[in-house]
């Protein structure tokens, strides 16, 4: 035996070792098989010599059709590689990675069909699958491709539909047209790709702006995908639209926090903001200041509660403006306002506006309607209580000074409220 002929043997012994062989005629009769074939589709080999290549494909004219070309090539002598659907002895459904390899004789043309075979069926399903829950996020969910210098490479037509735009108007656009106009251009944003583009994972809500220019409110998350090599190359984006979620809570929280007849920030707000503020490092100083309408309430006694809340949302109006550098105007109840100032805010000048402002005569309905303010004052302390309760007694003190004029809370005050409200009462 030659050094070649062994080698050639050699070679094929190797690979029906190691892989599932048949051999058919130019008929698509089986001539041999080898034992990992048989064990593959399930055999003896009595059941498949002589027997043709079609009883191992599905019936149905699909299979049919794939099969007859299949053999109108392989008889012309074309090699054929790919994955067919076959079926094995118990009528079970495979998948098979196939090597068809005509055999050509010294003429040229064909005379044996050799097939090299590997069970991929595994694989087919679990490629399956992937595929069905891919398919199944783009039905239900928004789904965006960007690369990674952020342009949209890919989008589905329910993201589409979010955005109120056409495909041809977002591909190869970049991202940032779908955010705010002051995100855009900020260090947040720029870090925001550097991450993606690392790898990182990001999932939450987000603001964004539609084709109109409208605000949408977007779950979504954004993925970093790597190919082939490991290399990351794009961003997937899903995403689910929350708007009308998201602006519900909004209304919601809003109404929580504000007035609805002023559209100031109501008890529950300022409680809020003065939590944080002492939760704050204790460098964060402020002030807070109680404003009580004077001469309000006969407004409502003689014109009605319709003209006393008018007034009343001028007079809120009038504070607000006096005081534009607070950091929340709140009212808190009837014709009872708070103010919470940044330390570096002068208050006492701020509280002499409020006065001046509120004693403007209000015109409403050809009649001329004056109110006045007074106002108490207190400085940064330990705690909100204290400093509600130090604010109280200025304001007390500023009605017992003659109203329309503010009184800042000093430690040689008396501190008894319940004596000075007795004293004050004939005043309120």
């Amino acid at each position: 035996m030659s050094d070649l002929t062994f080698l050639c043997k050699s070679k094929i012994e190797a690979l029906e070792r190691s892989q599932a062989v048949v051999e058919f005629d130019l008929s698509g009769t089986v001539i041999r098989t080898n034992s990992l074939f048989l064990t593959l589709m399930g055999y003896d080999a009595s059941e498949v010599v002589h027997h043709q290549h079609s009883m191992f494909v599905p019936p149905g004219f699909k299979h049919a059709t794939e099969h007859h070309n299949l053999w109108q090539k392989l008889r012309r002598g074309e090699f054929t590689v790919g994955e067919f659907c076959r079926i094995n002895s118990a009528k079970d459904l495979v998948w098979i990675h196939g090597v068809y390899c005509p055999l050509l004789a010294s003429d040229g043309h064909p005379y044996r069909i050799l097939k090299f075979a590997s069970d991929v069926t595994l694989r087919k399903r679990h490629d399956a699958d992937f595929a069905g829950q891919i398919a199944a996020i783009r039905r239900s969910q928004a789904v965006a491709e960007f690369d990674l210098n952020g342009r949209v490479s890919y989008v589905n037509n329910n993201f589409l539909d979010i955005f109120g735009y056409r495909k041809l108007q977002v591909i190869n656009r970049h991202h940032a047209m779908f955010v705010p106009a002051e995100e855009r251009g900020t260090a947040e944003y720029k870090e925001f790709w550097e991450l993606l583009r690392s790898g990182e994972y990001h999932t939450g809500t987000f603001k964004r702006v539609d084709s109109a220019g409208r605000t949408k409110w977007i779950q979504a998350s954004y993925n970093s995908v790597r190919n082939e090599n490991g290399t990351i190359s794009k961003i997937v984006k899903f995403a689910v639209d929350q708007t009308d979620a998201i602006e519900d809570h909004l209304r919601v929280d809003y109404l929580y926090r504000h007035d609805t007849l002023t559209g100031l920030s109501n008890r529950a707000g300022l409680q809020l903001v003065l939590d944080d503020k002492f939760a704050e490092a204790r460098s964060q100083r402020f002030s807070m200041m109680l404003v009580d309408l004077d001469q309000f309430k006969c407004i409502n006694d003689t014109y009605g509660h319709p003209v006393g809340d008018e007034v009343l949302r001028i007079a809120a109006s009038r504070i607000k403006d006096s005081v534009p550098e607070a950091v929340i105007v709140a009212r808190l109840g009837g014709d009872e306002f708070a103010i919470v100032l940044h330390e570096a805010t002068d208050s006492e000048a701020a509280a002499q506006r409020i006065v001046d402002a509120v004693r403007e005569p209000i015109s409403h309905d050809g009649v001329v309607h004056r109110i006045g303010a007074s106002v108490g004052i207190s400085r940064h302390c330990q705690s909100r209580t204290e400093m509600m309760r130090r604010a109280d007694i200025a304001l007390y003190m500023a009605k017992e000074a003659g109203r329309n004029t503010y009184r800042l809370f000093k430690q040689d005050e008396p501190t008894d409220v319940s004596s000075l409200e007795a004293m004050l009462a004939p005043l309120l």
